[in-house]
């Protein structure tokens, strides 16, 4: 048995979805009728799309935690950064000991109590014992704030 031939391009009921002549091919196709949405006859496609809320807060969310982070940091540098500049008294009393040693020829154990800030001019007193002994008083005297400079002697 013979198979029917297709019907040309243009035949009623026979057009090409989304393509031919308006009036012609299956109901609901052609080039007329296109949706909101802009893809295929109205009704098809997808849905235009909404913007959401949820991304937009979560963003705006993160960006102000990060501002306070960045704030709270910086407060904490400027803190550490902007206070007065003070002698490590550690230091002070280990370098001047060993320097004392050398020039006085005994051991001494200093105790430097109070805070030394780098200001120019300021002096401060150290108390301490010597292997002997021997109760010592040494003055530390700023000399070069800029540098944080010192000299020590026994006033």
């Amino acid at each position: 048995m013979p198979y029917p031939a297709p019907a040309p391009h243009g035949v009623p009921g026979h057009g090409v979805r989304g393509h031919g002549v308006p009036g012609y091919g299956a109901p609901g196709t052609g080039t007329h009728g296109y949706g909101p949405s802009g893809y295929g006859p109205q009704g098809y496609g997808p849905p235009p799309r909404q913007p959401s809320g949820g991304v937009r807060r979560t963003g705006l969310v993160l960006l102000l935690a990060a501002l306070v982070l960045a704030a709270v940091a910086g407060v904490a540098v400027l803190a550490t950064t902007t206070g007065p500049t003070v002698l490590s008294r550690s230091a002070v009393e280990r370098d001047v000991a060993e320097q004392f040693e050398q020039r006085e020829g005994v051991a001494v154990d200093l105790d430097c109590d109070q805070e030394m800030r780098v200001e120019p001019g300021a002096s401060y007193e150290c108390s301490g014992v010597t292997a002997d002994d021997e109760q010592v008083t040494l003055r530390i005297e700023i000399t070069d704030a800029d540098d944080a400079r010192y000299t020590w002697s026994e006033p």
